[in-house]
């Protein structure tokens, strides 16, 4: 059985546990541009892009990353408009609390 995940964070732990394979990971930018570098983060992040049996991602600039854990990514091309999507500073906690 193949499983396909989006957000390498909580997907592939919960398809890896439940001992799915063929496991294919879709990464989108905030996982390998800002969660990559956190430090709470990151190690989920990286075990999981070498874990998965394939990579793709959303964005072409990311693929160099994925492809330093996991040499079978691949840049899968979904269809976005940059004008609204396009990389943004996560938001603080400080700004997260002012929007309770």
């Amino acid at each position: 059985m193949c499983v396909m995940f989006h957000y390498l964070l909580q997907d592939c732990y919960i398809s890896s546990k439940l001992g799915k394979k063929l496991l294919i990971g879709h990464a989108h930018a905030s996982d390998l541009r800002e969660n990559i570098r956190r430090f709470r983060w990151r190690w989920m992040v990286k075990r999981y892009l070498k874990q998965c049996d394939k990579i793709l991602v959303a964005q072409p600039t990311i693929l160099d990353v994925a492809k330093r854990f996991n040499e079978s990514s691949e840049y899968f091309p979904i269809p976005f408009d940059p004008l609204i999507f396009f990389p943004k500073p996560l938001p603080t906690r400080k700004e997260c609390d002012a929007c309770l």
